[in-house]
């Protein structure tokens, strides 16, 4: 796992999701399987979502009973089984902006492809966000609910070599252009589908920015504060 100064996490999405999100603090965590079988175009879906490994033909053989297979077509994937707990993980994912982080070359921290989540973007101070968070975890585990929290910056991990220890925070790095933050929810006896984790109004922590205004300059002032500037 990434250790890095957080300066702010974005999520963007449809206006009445942002609202729900600021207002009410509702938290809404999809299945990794609703992710694997999502297909937008490598948006929010990632067909290796819950794999542990893949491996390339042309890097990698494969063999059954010591048979080896030939004109192997696309990566071998290995994916956790429907008993892992990667079954009963759910996501909640933002954008991360964080101290040391590569500045693109059109001046821009956010990617134009953010667009394609929604039309709302949240700003919102990590601190006290994840502050709330983990106090809504340890409310339900003291609840009796079996629920535990993984976070972290996404690891970014190159696709065209073969892949050996994947798991919830590491991707494919066609996908490092999203600058990914994660909460991963392990919530065991729990049949629906989403899980929604209610942490109470983010409103004093967080501020609604059209998605059309971007950030495109960030500048580290001398005090260790940091400028945003939108356009």
């Amino acid at each position: 796992m990434h250790s890095r100064s957080m300066w702010l996490f974005s999520k963007v999405g449809q206006r009445a999701h942002i609202g729900a999100l600021r207002r009410r603090g509702i938290i809404y965590c999809n299945t990794i399987e609703y992710f694997r079988g999502l297909r937008d175009g490598n948006l929010r879906g990632d067909p290796l979502e819950n794999c542990t490994a893949f491996y390339h033909p042309g890097k990698s053989e494969l063999r059954i009973n010591g048979t080896k297979l030939n004109n192997i077509v696309g990566p071998i994937v290995v994916y956790n089984g429907p008993d892992d707990v990667y079954q009963t993980t759910h996501l909640f994912c933002v954008t991360s902006i964080y101290s040391g982080m590569e500045i693109r070359e059109d001046g821009k921290i956010f990617d134009p492809r953010v667009s394609g989540f929604g039309d709302t973007m949240l700003i919102i101070k990590p601190a006290p966000f994840m502050a709330r968070v983990e106090k809504a975890v340890e409310k339900l585990k003291q609840q009796g609910t079996d629920i535990e929290l993984f976070k972290g910056l996404v690891e970014y991990v190159p696709a065209g070599e073969n892949q050996h220890q994947m798991s919830v925070l590491r991707k494919a790095d066609i996908y490092a252009w999203q600058e990914e933050f994660r909460l991963a929810l392990r919530v065991r006896n729990w049949h629906g589908s989403a899980f929604l984790l209610e942490i109470g109004s983010i409103a004093d922590i967080s501020h609604v920015v059209p998605i059309k205004k971007f950030i495109n300059k960030v500048e580290e002032l001398s005090d260790g504060q940091v400028c945003l500037n939108f356009s």
